[in-house]
């Protein structure tokens, strides 16, 4: 038994080296794509990114073990996780300051050590919140500096890649697990925050359906909501862009005039929950969820410069 358990660590052990020399050699080809010509190879910077997070969340057992202790809190760890991963491609330096190669593994296993106590101690969640959170103003800040683009092809450039920034940030978030506790709740929340700001994004961008397909974001989206906030019902790119925003007197806030705008205020939210569900949340746990939602965002724009 004992030369078996031994056997199956060394097999782990020379898998995740082999992982992390992957990674590195994705995150060295994206920062030398950099040095030489950012804008020319941003989408290719990019891809390179991602394939590199994405390959990170399928070491999670990796960062639970190396924290070394049982008295883990679940939520926070995935919390802690998420954020530390999607850090790693703006933070983590090829060369050190001797010019010397900077190993993957010597870093994310020096820096992941720092995050221990985001672990185990108070709640982390709430103080980073309090320390990093960038709200959804950081999205409409991104559309306002591609508005001033003189390209419309630079600016539906953009537009798509904050979409898919923000489908894969949701869509990983959930698929490797955010924590047991008000899942399905922060879900429901995230897919009426995504369905807003996607569809700021396909409107402020002027974007068609050779952009971005109709079909990428539909599975992120709550196409119940969208019908609830726009005039008439939508089911491509291009009627997204072109429809207005429905009134509201007609979701219900009799007390306001006019045309709905973005960013959405809680109204638009409680009381399209009240009519799906019969009961409004208060203002409180919409800003709570909200915070959730743009720290997430505020990675993506953070690890990518927006």
């Amino acid at each position: 038994m004992g030369l078996e358990r031994d056997k199956k660590r060394e097999e782990q052990y020379n898998e995740n080296k082999k992982k992390f020399l992957e990674i590195e050699c994705l995150l060295v080809e994206a920062t030398e794509l950099e040095e030489y010509n950012r804008e020319k190879n941003r989408a290719r910077i990019e891809s390179l990114r991602e394939n590199a997070i994405t390959k990170l969340f399928t070491m999670k057992e990796y960062f639970f073990t190396k924290l070394g202790s049982k008295y883990i809190d679940e939520d926070r760890f995935c919390d802690t996780f998420i954020d530390f991963i999607r850090s790693i491609p703006r933070l983590y330096e090829i060369r050190d300051e001797a010019g010397k190669k900077n190993s993957l593994e010597n870093y994310v296993n020096r820096t992941w050590s720092l995050r221990k106590k985001d672990v185990y101690q108070g709640n982390a969640t709430e103080k980073r919140h309090a320390e990093v959170t960038e709200n959804l103003e950081n999205i409409e800040n991104s559309l306002s500096i591609a508005i001033t683009m003189e390209s419309e092809y630079e600016l539906k450039q953009l537009g798509a890649f904050i979409i898919s920034g923000i489908l894969f940030s949701i869509a990983k978030m959930f698929e490797h697990g955010y924590g047991k506790k008000n899942n399905r709740v922060r879900e429901k929340y995230y897919k009426l925050f995504v369905t807003e700001t996607v569809t700021q994004t396909i409107k402020e961008a002027q974007m068609k359906d050779t952009d971005i397909s109709f079909e990428k974001i539909q599975d992120y989206i709550n196409e119940k909501f969208m019908d609830f906030f726009m005039s008439k019902e939508c089911r491509s790119i291009k009627e997204i862009r072109d429809t207005k925003l429905t009134t509201y007197r007609q979701i219900g806030e009799y007390k306001k005039e006019g045309e709905i705008k973005y960013p959405f205020e809680a109204c638009v939210y409680r009381n399209y929950l009240w009519k799906m569900e019969g009961k409004k949340p208060s203002p409180e746990i919409i800003s709570q969820n909200k915070k959730y939602y743009s720290e997430i965002l505020g990675e993506f724009r953070r690890s990518n410069d927006l």
